[in-house]
């Protein structure tokens, strides 16, 4: 005889399978060693930049020296905690202590100009321990920069191999 508990199980079996089955994509932020007191941002959604890699439900960013990397992959959605590294000189990892990580100085925006065709959304965190250095708006501006040279040089390359094809 089945308990009334095997036909329960039955129901909900699915529903269960299918929540556990939904698990958010990560990012593990690979930062170049001594990087300390700036911003670490990726800017997501950046069209022509190359995607994060991903490895299962982690997403690597290896953030380049300036702190600014473009991508083309969407911002992950809401809960799900990052972790950071430093990438040594020898290639091996070593977590960002938490002494260099503020969650008040953690900061998920949008950034658009209608001049430029920018609609981006970014995400940074300020690594180290000198609060006062954190702007901001100053990163912002850096990041439009970047945007505007990203979209420059991918315009420049699109009208030179149109040329060279004609």
């Amino acid at each position: 005889m089945k308990s009334p508990y095997h036909a329960l199980l039955l129901v909900l079996l699915p529903s269960l399978l299918s929540c556990s089955s939904e698990k958010k994509h990560c990012v593990k932020h690979l930062i170049p060693d001594e990087f300390l007191n700036r911003w670490e941002c990726i800017v997501y959604g950046v069209e022509g930049a190359n995607p994060l890699d991903k490895d299962q439900h982690i997403m690597t960013a290896d953030i380049p020296h300036d702190g600014i990397l473009l991508t083309s992959t969407e911002l992950p959605a809401d809960g799900c905690d990052d972790a950071f590294f430093f990438e040594l000189a020898d290639g091996g990892l070593s977590e960002v202590p938490d002494e260099f990580l503020h969650d008040d100085l953690s900061h998920t925006g949008s950034i658009s100009s209608g001049a430029y065709g920018i609609d981006c959304d970014f995400h940074a965190t300020w690594i180290g321990k000198e609060r006062e250095k954190a702007s901001l708006e100053k990163l912002k501006e850096r990041v439009v920069k970047k945007i505007i040279k990203h979209y420059s040089h991918k315009n420049s390359s699109t009208r030179s191999s149109a040329r060279h094809s004609q």
